[in-house]
């Protein structure tokens, strides 16, 4: 089925989703994530190259598909490494890290909402 939209960090959250293909945009790695889902990144242009880069080599939550082309071959090794036992477990390991970082990151004592509500006091004025 092909729908116009779908709620896809419900979909993540769901215990059978096992890894999320993705092109590395920050909003997709952001809910692989809260979802605690590990990637495969194959990215596309602009952020998403270092946005992939990250997440392979320093967050430690994907891989990258190699040379930015997917073919059967590509896949099946990036799915090998995701689904490897222990590397699986380090992958979302790091998720959950990284999850807790991002909810505190967007709670109402955050940083973020701090700086929103100086932002509207300004505009308001």
């Amino acid at each position: 089925m092909v729908v116009s939209w779908a709620p896809q960090r419900e979909i993540l959250q769901h215990g059978s989703v096992g890894v999320f293909v993705n092109h590395g945009g920050y909003h997709s790695l952001q809910e692989s994530i809260l979802g605690g889902v590990p990637v495969i990144c194959r990215s596309v242009w602009a952020d998403n190259h270092i946005n992939a880069k990250i997440a392979e080599e320093v967050w430690g939550i994907g891989v990258r598909v190699e040379d930015r082309v997917i073919t059967k071959s590509r896949m099946v090794k990036c799915l090998e490494i995701v689904f490897e036992q222990e590397k699986k477990k380090k992958m979302r390991q790091a998720c959950d890290e990284l999850k807790q970082v991002l909810i505190k990151a967007d709670g109402p004592d955050s940083g973020a909402a701090k700086d929103l509500k100086t932002l509207s006091q300004l505009i308001s004025g």
